[in-house]
């Protein structure tokens, strides 16, 4: 067990307040199936876990526990210009809740995978500001087995030059009470792809379940594309299930008008992009990084 608050090696950086970190399976919480990686356990209380990759290295696993009643607040970013893999397996245990908050700004290739098992009343939170300018894959794969769990899912994709980004997002609702809501936003410009498939189950028997997923796309180059494709497989009669998705581009009417307002071009393809947005920016770090991409003239080109 690693006794000090910092991990350094393999191009992973991680460190943590109040969590515990292992590297060896002796060390292991019977909670884990597995018996490979690192793992990040929370077993009361609050803490807080932050994992940076940025530099070349193996395909990393990391094992995330959140106890009983537990609170954890777990941040990961990818940086730089080496391929990274990352594989997630994250057990949530009763009423306890974790806040995911993800940022990558990777000029590579990046592959992100989350397996997510939720318990009675347990709460995840995930958010997501994705600014990569290589191809990204990220996978979600989320488990809600216990009854009155609750996931949450809010993504943000900018792509640029010859960006690809695939999101893949699996949601499974075995239990009574469980409620989902995925949201996603994707701004793509240049010759950027990207490509959103959510898909979501209810399965037979289960009760008051709530579900909604929305995934929209604006394009600001003719040469950039998107899909945005939301699933349901509804097995129960009592959900309450809603679902939208669209690919658009920049009315000419409203740049138009903004025009005659004396608004610079730039200017107004910067509010339509923030209104498209606004929904979603709730941290004052991505609002301040969305204002440098516009300043680089990385998204909005006149």
């Amino acid at each position: 067990m690693f006794s000090e608050k910092s991990l350094d090696r393999n191009g992973l950086k991680l460190d943590r307040e109040g969590a515990v970190v292992f590297e060896s399976s002796e060390s292991v919480s019977k909670n884990f199936k597995n018996s490979e990686g690192i793992f990040v356990v929370l077993e009361k209380g609050k803490g807080t876990a932050r994992c940076l990759l940025d530099g070349a290295g193996i395909p990393i696993l990391i094992n995330v526990f959140v106890g009983k009643e537990a609170e954890l607040d777990f941040f990961i970013g990818s940086a730089g210009k080496e391929d990274r893999e990352l594989d997630l397996k994250i057990l949530v245990k009763e009423r306890g809740r974790l806040n995911i908050h993800e940022l990558h700004q990777a000029s590579s290739n990046l592959k992100l995978k989350n397996e997510l098992s939720c318990e009675r009343e347990s709460v995840v939170q995930r958010r997501v500001a994705n600014l990569s300018s290589g191809t990204s894959s990220i996978k979600v794969d989320c488990n809600l087995i216990g009854q009155g769990a609750d996931f949450s899912d809010t993504e943000i994709n900018f792509g640029t030059k010859l960006a690809s980004a695939e999101n893949k997002i699996t949601i499974n609702h075995a239990s009574d009470h469980t409620t989902s809501l995925v949201k996603i936003r994707s701004v793509l410009t240049d010759a950027s792809k990207g490509l959103v498939h959510a898909n979501v189950k209810v399965e037979k028997d289960t009760a008051e379940v709530n579900t909604s997923v929305s995934a929209h796309a604006l394009l600001l180059d003719k040469n950039a594309s998107a899909q945005a494709i939301p699933a349901l497989e509804i097995e129960s009669a009592d959900v309450q299930a809603g679902h939208s998705a669209s690919v658009s581009t920049i009315d000419e009417e409203q740049l138009f008008y903004l025009s005659t307002r004396g608004v610079s071009l730039i200017e107004a393809k910067k509010l339509i992009v923030k209104g498209f947005l606004a929904e979603l920016i709730e941290d004052k770090k991505i609002s301040e990084l969305i204002e440098e991409q516009w300043e680089k003239n990385l998204m909005l080109n006149a």
